[in-house]
């Protein structure tokens, strides 16, 4: 019995050890809160603090300036485990919104929960600029369209046709369906559906 115990014993304190020399060989990061890119890629040092020595690694073309783009949690979670890095996504996240900067003012960019709440990030415009600063969504922006209804919430990609601020009901395409709804702007590229979901 004293052989089996001492057996187990060793067997947890081995796992115990593997487990802490696994978790010192690959660094956990941080999801940015806002995440904004200048270049033509999405690094993971753009979405991420603490990526180190992999911060420079591509994983994805960036927006166009000016405009935002959705990366799945899914592929971002698969491309840090490529990295050797360590992340645990939240339950409630869905997809990663980032956003690439333009003519010196910063894109739009947060990390979007079904259902959870969302981080806002504003802009600070050119003299030279006439947009508003509380624009939330511009004509051509890809951004997260929310269908809402009594017990379920679906998130969809669209295209944007004319631009708003929050509260303010603008025309968008569903890329999916193409089906062009009126919403209403929610925060920085999130607009919620008025109407049925296509």
């Amino acid at each position: 019995m004293r052989a089996f115990r001492a057996f187990v014993f060793a067997a947890v304190a081995s796992a115990a050890f593997s487990w802490a020399a696994l978790a010192a060989e690959c660094p956990e990061v941080t999801l940015r809160a806002a995440p904004v890119v200048s270049g033509p890629v999405v690094t993971l040092g753009d979405l991420f603090e603490g990526a180190g020595a992999a911060a420079a690694e591509p994983i994805a073309p960036a927006p166009a300036p000016g405009t935002t783009a959705p990366l799945s949690v899914r592929f971002v979670a698969a491309a840090v485990d490529a990295a050797g890095l360590r992340w645990t996504p939240p339950p409630a996240l869905d997809r990663i919104q980032v956003g690439r900067a333009v003519s010196g003012r910063a894109a739009s960019a947060r990390a979007i929960a079904a259902g959870g709440p969302t981080m806002s990030a504003g802009f600070s415009a050119n003299s030279g600029e006439t947009q508003r600063a509380a624009l939330a969504v511009r004509r051509g922006d890809t951004i997260a369209l929310v269908y809402d209804a009594p017990g379920v919430r679906i998130t969809a990609t669209a295209k944007a046709l004319s631009e708003g601020a929050p509260g303010e009901t603008i025309r968008v395409q569903n890329t999916q369906s193409n089906r062009i709804v009126d919403a209403r702007v929610a925060s920085m590229g999130v607009a919620t559906a008025i109407g049925p979901a296509s």
